[in-house]
């Protein structure tokens, strides 16, 4: 069971019609504004209600390397300025292809 306040790694793995982000922990679908399908991310759960969740973003996991498992964690005021500017991509290679 999710409780307010709550931190949980998790994967956003859907969309909404409205540009949400979905990730299910434990089973519940959390909502989470400002992401994109393959985020990775901690999600502060701000609501709960009776079979559903709405989350914020507490900080992001940007894979730089797939081979050396290699990765940035962002938040505070960075990752505002990154989801601001909407240069947060579901996967982006070093050499810069999409």
């Amino acid at each position: 069971m999710l409780a307010k306040n709550q931190v949980c790694m998790t994967e956003i793995t859907d969309m909404t019609a409205e540009g949400n982000g979905v990730c299910h922990i434990d089973g519940i679908a959390v909502f989470v504004p400002d992401t994109a399908v393959g985020d990775k991310l901690n999600v502060r759960i701000v609501k709960v209600l009776k079979n559903y969740c709405f989350g914020i973003i507490e900080n992001i996991k940007i894979e730089t390397s797939t081979e050396n498992g290699n990765y940035l964690t962002v938040s505070g005021r960075f990752l505002n300025s990154l989801l601001e500017r909407r240069i947060i991509y579901p996967s982006m290679s070093l050499n810069g292809n999409y």
